[in-house]
């Protein structure tokens, strides 16, 4: 079994990804973003993404330069994970 770390991401400059909100996928945002991606962070409300940003940028300072964007997403229903689909533009 592997396992993969950090260090065993590749650059991702020019990758877009989308990071649905929690704990764990805080970590994996700054990550990828401190990779060179540029990462959409699905949360509920603006006032947890700028949380989670500021919180981002003290676990991962290179995020601090990297590219986060809010995502308004509400996954407790089929029809906020709609709305968060049609909102979503490249």
């Amino acid at each position: 079994m592997f396992f993969y770390t950090e260090t065993d991401i590749p650059d991702l400059t020019g990758k877009i990804i989308i990071v649905t909100g929690g704990i764990g996928n805080l970590q994996t945002a700054a990550i990828l973003a401190g990779k060179g991606a540029k990462v959409y962070l699905g949360v509920r409300s603006d006032g947890k993404y700028k949380q989670a940003l500021k919180d981002s940028h003290a676990s991962h300072p290179a995020t601090a330069k990297a590219q986060i964007e809010f995502l308004k997403v509400d996954l407790s229903t089929a029809a906020g994970a709609r709305a968060a689909a049609d909102d979503f533009e490249l």
